[in-house]
C-alpha cells in the first residue's frame, strides 16, 4: 500500500477546511461584536465599581473615625480599668473594630478581560498547518 492521500480525500478535506475557514470569518465578526459590547459593558460596570471603590473608601472613614473616638475614650480610662476584665473586654472590642476597615476591600477589573482574540478561542488557522502535512509522507 502507497502512504499518500488520495485525490478524492484531498479534495474533501480541503472543501472541509474551507468550510471551516468560513465559519472562521464568521467567528471573528462574533468576536468582534462580543469585544464592542465589551467596551460598552466594562464602562459601565467601571463606572459602578468607582461608585462603590468611593463608597467604601467613605465607610473605611467613617469606621476609622469611630475608632479614633473610642481609643480616646479608653485611653482616658485609668490604668486599673484597662488591666480589668472590662477594660480587657473593650481593649479587645476596640482591636477588632480598628481592622474591620480591612474587610472592605476595593474592587479592580484588572484582571478581566478587555478584548477577546479569535485565536484564543480557536488557536491558529488549522489551513496554515495542512499545508505542513503534505499529501504523503516524503513531502512533509
Amino acid at each position: 500500500m502507497t502512504f499518500k492521500i488520495k485525490a478524492a480525500d484531498l479534495k474533501r478535506m480541503e472543501e472541509g477546511l474551507d468550510i471551516l475557514s468560513a465559519q472562521r470569518v464568521r467567528l471573528g465578526q462574533a468576536v468582534g461584536v462580543f469585544n464592542e459590547a465589551l467596551v460598552c459593558a466594562r464602562a459601565t460596570l467601571q463606572a459602578a465599581v468607582d461608585d462603590y471603590n468611593q463608597k467604601g473608601r467613605d465607610v473605611r472613614a467613617e469606621f476609622e473615625n469611630v475608632y479614633r473616638a473610642l481609643e480616646k475614650a479608653y485611653a482616658e480610662r485609668s490604668e486599673d480599668w484597662k488591666d480589668g476584665e472590662k477594660g480587657t473586654a473593650v481593649k479587645e472590642w476596640l482591636d477588632t473594630l480598628e481592622s474591620f476597615p480591612e474587610n472592605i476591600v476595593d474592587v479592580s477589573l484588572d484582571e478581566f478581560i478587555h478584548e477577546l482574540e479569535l485565536e484564543d478561542l480557536v488557536g491558529d488557522d488549522p489551513r496554515d498547518d495542512f499545508k505542513d502535512v503534505g499529501q504523503e509522507p516524503d513531502e512533509a
